[in-house]
């Protein structure tokens, strides 16, 4: 078998922050961490080696460190096992909820949602 050979590295245009085995979840409700089965190129670009799966009306919650002046974040979707490969099909809609540690700003947005103008087994952020 031939070891894989890295020619090209692909960074992220922000910090990550996975969702699993972070040290940023406060806590995991009616969901679980399960391996990614990474691709070799995810495991030479150091993609995270645990991914959350939330059952139906599960949450993740999390305090991410954001700088003063940070306008944008994104939530990436997870790979799961698809009728074939593993692929983005068949992701919940997620709601996002968002507020500044003292509570003084609040904001929420959803992602994911079926819609006419996304493919439902889009790999797109939100």
């Amino acid at each position: 078998e031939e070891v894989p050979v890295k020619m090209l590295s692909v960074r992220s245009i922000a910090n990550r922050f996975p969702a699993s085995a972070s040290t940023y979840r406060e806590s995991l409700e009616n969901g679980y961490d399960e391996e990614a089965q990474r691709t070799e190129g995810e495991i030479l670009n150091e993609f995270p080696e645990f991914r959350m799966m939330l059952n139906p009306g599960g949450c993740g919650f999390y305090e991410f460190p954001l700088e003063p002046d940070q306008k944008f974040s994104y939530v990436q979707p997870a790979k799961k096992q698809g009728d074939f490969y593993q692929d983005y099909c068949d992701k919940a809609a997620v709601t996002v909820q968002v507020s500044t540690l003292d509570g003084s700003s609040t904001t929420s947005f959803r992602c994911f949602e079926e819609s006419a103008e996304e493919d439902p087994c889009s790999s797109s952020s939100c």
